[in-house]
């Protein structure tokens, strides 16, 4: 069983909530306006990542083998 939390990030906008459960992390709540962030869903797996530019967050899913990308890798 992972690990579960909520992280505040801080950024210029205010604060990108982040949580973590099961193995899996989301961003589930950020000030931005266009909510791109919150949209890419659920990551889990050896790679995937999700993205406030306008909040400058970050939220990054590294595997144990990073050469082994999946099928949503472009």
């Amino acid at each position: 069983m992972g690990a579960e939390e909520t992280i505040y990030v801080r950024g210029p906008l205010g604060n990108t909530v982040i949580r973590i459960h099961d193995n899996q992390a989301w961003v589930e709540s950020s000030p931005c306006d266009n909510q791109v962030c919150v949209a890419a869903g659920i990551l889990h797996g050896n790679w995937g990542f999700a993205a406030c530019l306008p909040n400058n967050v970050l939220l990054m899913i590294r595997g144990r083998d990073d050469r082994k990308l999946d099928s949503r890798t472009w």
